[in-house]
């Protein structure tokens, strides 16, 4: 009897998790939490010393956008398209980081959820227990890239023209090649996109939910872009510019805590 009735009772469990589960937001996937090696080795033919040393992070699971926010979305909540390349499905770009974390908050409240930054003038300041939209720690942005692999590049070893944008000048439509295992579009090339966090020297000590370095002069940008070659669109490649700085080839994405 215990057999027989031991798939109907897994049958009520399953059922009882689903309705239960929390939708994904709109055009989000949900990004499993788990255990990664952030970085280059320095066996890497393109190893540069600000890529590593190598080292475990542990990260909780969360919403991640499947697409860098569009002119359309970013001109929807903001009233304004400061594109260089205009097209609606494009990929809004020119914006600084400081323009990134005010469309977060705008989008947050016109969503009602409690906004994750609070902004005065140049200082912004994060809440992380807050369930609003945010920009990617840097960890979260390349363990989501890499998709569970562990090559160059989510595509492996190499990457073609047929796989992503590079070394074509300006940037094209979001989602206009192959996303990865868990579903994310362009994170290699198309447009930088800026990360929450300041550049700072990794640790060789494994780390749970990093942040980054309290202060800075520079703030992290990943993925490479339409003008950059190859060796920039590596999943461990870090870019760091002012946070002030706006231009064709820099965008962004969301994410949300999914807790």
């Amino acid at each position: 009897m215990r057999n027989i009735l031991a798939p109907f009772f897994a049958g009520i469990v399953f059922l009882l998790i689903t309705a239960c589960a929390k939708p994904v937001p709109e055009n989000m996937t949900l990004i499993p939490g788990g255990t990664f090696s952030m970085g280059s080795a320095e066996s890497d033919p393109d190893y540069v010393a600000w890529e590593g040393p190598r080292h475990e992070v542990r990260l909780a699971p969360f919403y991640m956008g499947k697409y860098t926010i569009t002119q359309r979305e970013y001109e929807s909540v903001m009233g304004n398209n400061p594109s260089h390349v205009q097209g609606g499905n494009w990929p809004v770009e020119t914006v600084s980081w400081y323009g990134a974390v005010e469309y977060c908050n705008a989008l947050s409240k016109r969503d009602r959820l409690k906004p994750a930054y609070t902004i005065s003038g140049d200082s912004v300041a994060w809440n992380p227990r807050a369930k609003g939209y945010r920009l990617p720690t840097e960890a979260e942005w390349e363990y989501a890239c890499r998709a569970g692999t562990s090559t160059y590049y989510n595509t492996g070893d190499t990457i073609t023209a047929a796989q992503a944008r590079f070394n074509a000048g300006t940037p094209v439509e979001t989602g206009s090649f192959p996303p990865n295992a868990w579903g994310l579009f362009d994170m290699h090339g198309n447009v930088y996109e800026w990360c929450w966090d300041w550049y700072g020297d990794y640790s060789a000590e494994s780390q749970t939910n990093p942040r980054g370095p309290e202060t800075g002069a520079l703030r992290i940008i990943r993925g490479g872009s339409a003008a950059s070659d190859a060796q920039h669109l590596r999943s461990a490649e870090r870019g760091r510019v002012e946070p002030g700085v706006r231009n064709v080839n820099l965008g962004f994405r969301i994410v949300r805590n999914a807790k």
